[in-house]
């Protein structure tokens, strides 16, 4: 029920954070794998005493792709973030038009409106009354 509404109302962000928690499950595996042969090229480039730029520049790619990696970090936030945006005011308008088809003499109701400030406290049915 969940992911049919998140599908009627964004499919792209849908599938975008889907995406990312995929890739999300696989990137430490990568990050971890890829550190550790850049740290091995440096350790076996100090041990054959090549040239100080060949360490150098290797040093630099391990911090750019640790850069990358915190920036990895950083990602689904903004993603997360988007989606609840896109989401709830999908979920907002669906709940607005779901309202409009209950009968009027329904919000005279003090339970019913006990209800409706528990599933929906943003709104004030009180002042409707």
């Amino acid at each position: 029920m969940g992911i049919k509404s998140a599908w009627e109302i964004d499919r792209n962000t849908l599938m975008s954070w889907s995406f990312v928690g995929i890739l999300g499950s696989l990137m430490p595996v990568f990050f971890v794998s890829i550190t550790k042969k850049i740290v091995d090229i440096i350790s076996t480039s100090i041990q054959n005493q090549s040239g100080f730029s060949v360490i150098v520049l290797w040093i630099g790619a391990l911090i750019t792709f640790l850069f990358f990696n915190a920036l990895y970090e950083i990602f689904p936030e903004i993603l997360s973030f988007t989606m609840h945006s896109i989401y709830s005011i999908g979920m907002q308008k669906k709940v607005g038009e779901w309202i409009k088809t209950l009968p009027i003499r329904l919000f005279d109701d003090l339970n019913m409106i006990t209800k409706m400030n528990m599933t929906m406290p943003t709104t004030s049915w009180s002042n409707i009354r």
